[in-house]
């Protein structure tokens, strides 16, 4: 029996294991004296973290990386769900809806994160047969105002969704009236053709989505695979244990523990060991980005590593063959990357892993299908702690769990269910792997019970599972190793941090002074700055991320004081103190108290040239200042030209007519 995911990997992995065998070691050593991590200047990492920064006035800028907009709008998506919005066509959507196991969570998925009022559209189209007229379906809603959402708001998201098709003569309809009532544009009311031609229209459901609806109301339960009994895995979990100990007697009768936070491989899996497994599993990331040695990911996750422009080789480096074997380090966007919460790191890699999987010419597009799919299915198994068959996966599916428990989504073990020593492969969902569908609006539902399905939790107290697994940390009598922190940021700018990882430390370092550190067992002091802040500013760190970091990594007896007090308007939410909230935000803009423009002034001189120039820059954006008393304009220095040949040519048209006068 093996307790950690299966190793092998579908990932490419060209350039990977060349790549990790050398390793730059970071400035922060947290044993030693911490020293501050470098910027160092990166063309893939630093462009993809600056890019906005500066401002372009090049028309063709947005034609010519139309590629780089997509991947930055692609870079925005929150979730699963969003990704299906802007990445994935229509005609794809359709295939997922009419997917006969799984296309029905899809439809139900999509469903829950709509509005209500296109919720309640999509149910009564589905009780009339899946069409009905647009005129009466304007009847559904109560008045004039909900009217105008339905067309300017409602049907356009449901056509995104490849929920709903129109008739053209629909179409028409909509684009020639006001929707304000039944008038038209001059407030009169439409003649009897164009009445009878709005009766006619129709709002189909599509055919795919039809089929996929109905059979997610038909279904009865609440996870597309149904979880192993628990006195089932009980069993399973006792014959393993034993089996692994009659393995293991000729060497040692003395059971081995498990290393670092994965689960007990003879004990139950509980919901705060896969909260652990998952910190576990993207703790040896973030070492690997800080350059520390004692953990270090598998290959495939540093060919994403550098894909994603989170490292990029050393240009420091003048050995031989230094395009091979120059050693790994931290770019800004890493830096970045450090500071996010799981989730965010976790989609990320997502992203970065579906557009591997779909560069391949001849299964990519089906591959990124099954991926989406397990995802989606995935964040239905709300049951944390509950185990699933391998088995209930298709082929494809079974290849991609060794894939996504390299990110932590899943936990994969092999469990010896007989004395024939047969074995079955069964995998956990993680609490990030169930939140990755990103849906919050409407999807928020209420917990839906399963037959014993007592201890459901629900998807918004799902965060209490990391203070759970934090709590266990802080009350062990001695200080041990731990992946968790806990952070109380106090009034004088002083940082407490309780933990015993070398990473913590490093990452505290990137914004706080480390000449101020003091170490105890199992606590480390250290104080924020306006120099140590404003150096994090430097490597491309904001002041939200910063804040962000310390809120997630609060204590957890702030964060109970902290729900306690959001039941209160007046007083402050937040586990950092206000006063340290505030200069955070004001070391900030000191970077942007003063925006150098280059500017042309433009003496006007002849009677009338102020009003002219005046109306000739307001066709577009040269003007920066103007003065009417002193007949003085400043121009945006790029627009210069133009303005200038303008003034050239109503200075001589001017001349003209006076010689004329």
């Amino acid at each position: 029996m093996s307790s950690a995911a299966p190793s092998n990997s579908n990932l490419p992995s060209s350039g990977g294991d060349k790549k990790s065998t050398g390793r730059a070691t970071s400035p922060v050593n947290p044993n030693k004296a911490v020293g501050r991590p470098q910027p160092r200047p990166s063309s893939k990492g630093t462009a993809a973290a600056g890019s906005g920064g500066t401002g372009s006035n090049s028309k063709g800028a947005g034609k010519k990386h139309s590629s780089a907009v997509t991947a930055s709008l692609l870079s925005r998506t929150r979730g699963v769900l969003d990704y299906l919005r802007l990445k994935v066509p229509k005609t794809t959507l359709r295939q997922l809806y009419i997917d006969e196991l799984r296309g029905p969570f899809v439809c139900r998925a999509i469903v829950q994160q709509l509005s209500l009022p296109a919720q309640q559209i999509i149910i009564r189209l589905q009780c009339t047969g899946g069409s009905f007229a647009l005129a009466a379906v304007k009847h559904w809603l109560s008045n004039n105002s909900h009217n105008k959402v339905l067309t300017q708001k409602i049907l356009p998201e449901l056509r995104q969704w490849a929920i709903i098709q129109e008739e053209d003569d629909a179409e028409e309809e909509e684009k020639a009236s006001k929707d304000t009532g039944g008038e038209g544009e001059d407030g009169k009311k439409p003649s009897a053709a164009k009445q009878a031609s709005q009766k006619q229209a129709e709002i189909k459901l599509t055919e795919e989505f039809r089929i996929g609806f109905t059979a997610s109301l038909c279904r009865m339960h609440v996870s597309p695979w149904q979880p192993i009994p628990k006195d089932q895995l009980e069993a399973w979990e006792r014959i393993s244990a034993l089996k692994q100990l009659k393995a293991s007697s000729g060497n040692s009768n003395k059971r081995k523990q498990p290393s670092g936070g994965t689960p007990d491989p003879m004990g139950t899996v509980t919901p705060e060991d896969l909260e652990r497994y998952t910190q576990t599993v993207w703790d040896s990331v973030l070492h690997f980005l800080v350059g520390t040695e004692t953990m270090e990911p598998e290959a495939a996750v540093v060919h994403l590593l550098l894909q994603t422009g989170l490292m990029q080789p050393d240009p420091d480096y003048t050995g031989p063959n230094a395009q091979e074997e120059a050693p790994l380090v931290i770019t800004e966007k890493g830096y970045d990357f450090m500071l996010q919460d799981n989730y965010e790191q976790v989609w990320h890699f997502c992203l970065q892993y579906l557009q591997v999987v779909a560069q391949n010419k001849e299964k990519g597009e089906r591959m990124v299908q099954e991926c989406l799919l397990l995802l989606i299915c995935l964040s239905f198994c709300r049951n944390i702690g509950h185990a699933y068959l391998a088995t209930s996966l298709n082929k494809s599916g079974r290849r991609m769990l060794k894939d996504l428990a390299k990110f932590g989504l899943l936990y994969v073990r092999e469990l010896t269910v007989d004395d024939d020593g047969t074995s079955k492969v069964i995998f956990y969902p993680t609490r990030v792997a169930i939140s990755l569908i990103g849906t919050g609006n409407a999807a928020e539902q209420q917990a839906m019970m399963e037959d014993g399905g007592a201890n459901l939790i629900p998807a918004s107290a799902q965060w209490s599972l990391s203070s759970k697994a934090l709590e266990a940390a802080l009350a062990h009598p001695t200080p041990h190793d731990s992946s968790h922190l806990a952070v109380i940021v106090q009034t004088n700018f002083q940082v407490c941090a309780y933990t015993t990882s070398e990473l913590h430390v490093s990452m505290l370092a990137l914004f706080c002074d480390v000449s101020t550190i003091r170490r105890l067992p199992n606590v480390v002091f250290l104080r924020m700055t306006r120099d140590s802040v404003k150096a994090a500013f430097h490597l491309g760190i904001q002041a939200r991320q910063i804040l962000r970091f310390l809120e997630k990594h609060a204590h957890p007896r702030l964060r109970v004081q902290n729900a306690a007090a959001a039941a209160m308007p007046t007083v402050s939410v937040s586990p950092i103190p206000s006063n340290v909230v505030d200069q955070v935000w004001l070391w900030d803009r000191e970077r942007t108290r003063v925006q150098m423009t280059l500017v042309f002034k433009h003496q006007c001189l002849m009677e009338g040239e102020y009003e002219a120039v005046l109306h000739e820059c307001s066709n577009g954006n040269g003007l920066v200042w103007s003065s009417r008393a002193k007949k003085v304009l400043y121009l945006d220095y790029n627009d210069t030209e133009r303005i200038q040949n303008f003034v050239k040519h109503w200075r001589a048209r001017a001349a003209r007519q006076a010689q004329r006068v």
